[in-house]
């Protein structure tokens, strides 16, 4: 790498906009002087899947992902008479600030448990 050359190796390249390798400590380089950052570990499905669960009661839960975007299958009654726009709400309200930084795109599937329960009599 050139000398001068500053880029977080989490993110996208400030000089020629590449997308650079992603790793779950990156190491910001400077003037080729190597210095932590801490700023973007990457996610797990798992942790985001505890992080859901934290904040919302499930029947049950799914969420596979890359480190940055995530499927969710989120199945609870507390999507009970409320409209999609509100049901990823009341999951996003439970993310938080992850959703900022930390979870760069999230597909949701919400349902109730008697939407999931005719989805699997199928």
């Amino acid at each position: 790498m050139p000398a001068g050359m500053g880029v977080c190796l989490s993110r996208l390249c400030a000089l020629c906009a590449s997308r650079l390798p992603v790793h779950a400590v990156c190491i910001l380089l400077v003037r080729c002087r190597p210095v932590i950052c801490s700023e973007n570990i990457l996610q797990t499905p798992e942790n985001v899947r505890a992080y859901i669960a934290e904040g919302l009661e499930c029947t049950h839960l799914e969420v596979d992902g890359d480190g940055r975007h995530f499927d969710a299958i989120i199945v609870s009654h507390a999507f009970d008479g409320k409209r999609l726009v509100q049901r990823h709400q009341l999951v996003y309200g439970v993310l938080g600030d992850r959703m900022k930084e930390e979870i760069h795109a999230l597909s949701i599937k919400a349902l109730t448990p008697s939407e999931w329960h005719a989805l699997n009599e199928l």
